[in-house]
């Protein structure tokens, strides 16, 4: 008899599992929450022409509808229900899910980001934990992702210090042609000791897989793709699942897991504004991203004997920096930062004993990109002499676009227990169902690390020739008393956290609820600690080590991915 698998979400950890259990010859249901914008996703023949141009897909990102609420863990403790309502680290509601207009930096983590409680210890405030398994358990996943994906990269390029951290063998494809911004920046950077280096991206640099190589036109990050060069969950996973047979649902919006006895059943999901339906299930995948699988698990009232569902919510903080210099970068132009510098995320003891801390860590460095026209426009727009002629004038000469050399640095959010995602008591969606509510707070260690780190960025840009430099360090409205809400990075962790304990994680090493063995959790919920790198390629892998666990059995698992 066959099993039938029903997946809940389209994104990279979704599609990478339907895939997985599809090819085994299981019977998979893939509901997705919005729309399919794909010309022959699952067609064996291949791909065609995308239902959207370069920009039209940022329109799903947000559904009026769905909003979500936030305040901060003081709020919380005085009683106020929320400070915010509106849009918050929302992805894309459609086939492909977060990857469909992401910048496509596949950097790994570290192996010291899966044992940072045992290598650096507890930190006062926060509640670090081990993964489940180790760098070593997961590098032959990384490598079959990256196979299926492809990555472009240069390994001989990395310094020794990420070599030792991440070994790997080499990228798929060479990289692009760098972004003169980023040269810009690297030049300042290597001035000043640092090694950068061209970044890990799973974009094409040659043809592969039937996709052309990218024409670096400028637009990824937060775009679609309209040739399919750079790659994502839709177009690579998804499309094998479909052709493996899975069946894609759209405008399939969940609202709970049906569960009897300890074991889900099934699904009961709702098409548009009609009636509820329900499907049976065997197993359900839970990849809906960490804040709304945490909210569906809630909303189906299953998992939590711990009481730790929707708990150590994680985002990944953000230190940017800048520079004018005198030449124009075009950093518009090209993808969206073609290089990195990884040294902040080496983790500092010597400085955090100033701070009464076992360790700082900042986090990868992305070199390169700039605002877009619009965006620019509107920088000058509100500016109190910024209309008439002044505008036109400064869109010409454009000081905060193509004379600005950026970089912003995505650093390590360390998981709190009061940093969580629960129901909101006083608002509902479209389907009067409670949003998901966000309650965070940074930890002094973020504040401390963006507050370190971004002055010897500024010194980088000074280094490169800059004029002018300036950072802003993370979460800023913390510090100056505006009204908080947490960092917009789309970095969503935490929430449904594994680990070997039912009474400290919520699910165990291969995603599996401790309490409903049968849902499986296959995104970034389940990550006990954030890491200090963009964490898509991440979610894949572990996805794609918990779907074999649940296809092929656990021993198989622990050995490695089934080709």
């Amino acid at each position: 008899m066959t099993s039938h698998a029903i997946v809940i979400g389209s994104g990279a950890g979704a599609s990478v599992a339907a895939g997985v259990l599809a090819e085994a010859g299981w019977d998979v249901t893939i509901l997705e929450k919005g729309r399919n914008r794909f010309r022959g996703l699952g067609d064996p023949a291949g791909l065609g022409p995308p239902l959207f141009g370069g920009d039209e897909v940022g329109a799903d990102r947000f559904a009026p509808g769905n909003p979500r609420t936030a305040r901060t863990q003081a709020q919380a403790a005085a009683g106020v229900a929320r400070s915010h309502v509106g849009a918050l680290n929302n992805l894309p509601q459609t086939a492909g899910g977060g990857t469909i207009h992401w910048d496509a930096k596949v950097p790994r983590f570290w192996d010291i980001d899966f044992a940072m409680a045992s290598e650096y210890g507890p930190v006062p405030g926060a509640d670090v934990a081990d993964w489940p398994f180790s760098y070593g358990d997961l590098a032959a996943y990384y490598d079959r992702v990256e196979d299926v994906i492809g990555v472009a990269g240069d390994a001989d390029a990395e310094p020794d210090f990420v070599k030792a951290h991440a070994p790997r063998g080499p990228y798929q494809m060479p990289p692009g042609p760098p972004m003169y911004g980023a040269t810009v920046f690297v030049r300042g950077a290597e001035a000043r000791g640092y090694q950068p280096y061209p970044f890990a991206m799973a974009h094409n640099t040659v043809e592969r897989d039937g996709r052309p190589p990218c024409n670096n036109c400028g637009f990824c990050s937060h775009f679609g793709c309209t040739i399919h060069a750079r790659a994502g969950a839709a177009v690579t996973f998804l499309h094998r699942a479909l052709i493996a047979g899975a069946t894609l649902r759209t405008r399939a919006n969940v609202t709970r897991i049906i569960a009897e006895g300890g074991r889900a059943v099934g699904v009961a999901f709702r098409d548009g504004l009609s009636a509820e339906e329900t499907i049976e299930a065997d197993v359900v995948v839970l990849a809906a991203s960490a804040i709304e699988s945490a909210r569906i698990a809630l909303l189906s009232g299953i998992g939590d004997s711990s009481g730790l569902v929707g708990r150590h919510l994680c985002f990944h903080t953000e230190t940017f920096a800048a520079g004018r210099v005198a030449e124009r970068l075009h950093q518009y132009r090209g993808r969206s930062g073609s290089h990195c510098m990884m040294e902040p995320a080496v983790p500092d003891k010597a400085t955090a004993r100033w701070f009464g801390l076992p360790y700082l860590r900042g986090g990868v460095v992305e070199i390169g990109g700039a605002p877009m026209l619009v965006e620019e426009a509107g920088i000058y727009g509100d500016l109190p002499f910024g209309r008439g002629r002044n505008h036109k004038s400064m869109m010409r000469s454009s000081p905060f676009r193509d004379h600005l050399c950026s970089v912003q640095m995505i650093a390590e959010d360390l998981a709190q227990r009061t940093n969580a995602v629960d129901l909101d008591p006083g608002v509902k969606d479209i389907y009067g169902l409670p949003v998901a509510r966000i309650t965070y707070t940074p930890h002094r260690h973020e504040l401390i690390a963006g507050w370190y780190w971004g002055p010897k960025l500024a010194a980088c840009l000074s280094a490169a020739g800059a004029s002018t430099t300036y950072f802003v360090p993370p979460a800023l409205n913390f510090l100056t008393g505006g009204n908080p809400i947490a960092p917009d990075t789309r970095h969503i962790l935490g929430t449904l956290r594994m680990g070997t304990d039912p009474a400290a994680s919520v699910t165990d090493e291969f995603g599996r609820m401790h309490d409903v063995p049968n849902v499986v959790v296959c995104d970034g919920s389940t990550f006990p600690t954030s890491g200090a790198f963009n964490p898509t390629l991440t979610i894949m892998a572990t996805s794609l080590r918990a779907s074999t666990a649940l296809a092929h059995g656990d021993d198989t698992a622990r050995v490695g991915p089934v080709t």
